[in-house]
């Protein structure tokens, strides 16, 4: 069964804004972030989810090359792009203005047009054409040492609603929490225990309906891959990997546990 889905993203640096626009728009969901790479590994990682995007001009200036081309990358993923200026009372402001709409932005608000904005992001096409898959609620690990890819793919995991996302710095952190999970994502290299021995420790203390391992490391080759089958894993994923690559992974977990022989099962669109 598929629901409507789409997340609505935002840069800014404005948590009373964020917080406006998360409560105006409720149940749907708001990405709210001030970092470049956070936002766009966000945007690479749901491009099915993508809605109307905001970028907060008051913080980030439409002057500044790296602001161009993140703009650029944004269109790629929305046609709808939407920005917060300061109020425009002097010439150099309206400049500002007609820079923004050079970059493509379909639209901008004053701080006191934000009622004007969320009527906007309501009425966007976008906003009606998303959709995602509904999952059962999951209980998934992420232990990865790289904060910025760990944070960016547990926001991305929990946006679709699978359940409960943790993310672990450490293999260490994740013995401490306890394994209490379906489904984890578990980089082979991390800064205390190696990645191996933890999916083995996984593996010896697991009782009932076994949970899925999939390993995953930058390291070229067959030989660490044919490690982390022999330690327990069910997968490995060479580095970069992608959200579509763990939902394919999860799809096949959950289809195995409905006793079901292919993901079709899973994916019902009907």
């Amino acid at each position: 069964m598929l629901k409507a889905h789409c997340i609505v993203f935002c840069l800014t640096a404005d948590s009373f804004l964020s917080d406006q626009i998360e409560t105006a728009i409720s149940p749907i969901e708001l990405v709210s972030t001030d970092s470049f790479e956070v936002l766009s590994r966000c945007l690479a990682n749901l491009p099915d989810q993508i809605g109307p995007i905001i970028i907060d001009f008051r913080t980030f200036s439409p002057l500044h090359d790296s602001v161009k081309a993140f703009v650029a990358q944004v269109k790629k993923y929305s046609d709808d792009i939407y920005g917060v200026v300061k109020m425009a009372h002097r010439m150099q402001d309206h400049a500002l203005i007609a820079k923004i709409f050079e970059l493509g932005v379909v639209n901008y608000f004053t701080p006191n047009r934000i009622d004007d904005l969320i009527n906007a992001l309501l009425t966007s096409q976008t906003l009606q054409s998303r959709y995602v898959q509904q999952w059962p609620l999951l209980k998934v690990a992420i232990v990865e040492d790289c904060t910025v890819f760990r944070d960016s793919l547990r926001m991305s995991l929990g946006l679709l609603k699978l359940g409960e996302v943790r993310s672990f710095r450490s293999a260490q952190s994740l013995i401490d929490f306890g394994f209490k999970f379906d489904f984890y994502l578990i980089d082979i290299v991390l800064p205390d225990i190696s990645g191996l021995t933890l999916i083995q420790s996984i593996r010896k203390s697991e009782k009932g309906t076994p949970c899925t391992i999939v390993a995953m490391s930058s390291v070229e080759g067959e030989g660490i891959k044919n490690q982390a089958i022999r330690a327990g894993a069910n997968h490995f994923l060479k580095k970069p990997i992608t959200v579509q690559s763990v939902l394919e992974n999860i799809a096949t977990m959950v289809a195995q546990r409905n006793n079901l022989t292919t993901e079709q099962g899973v994916y019902n669109h009907d």
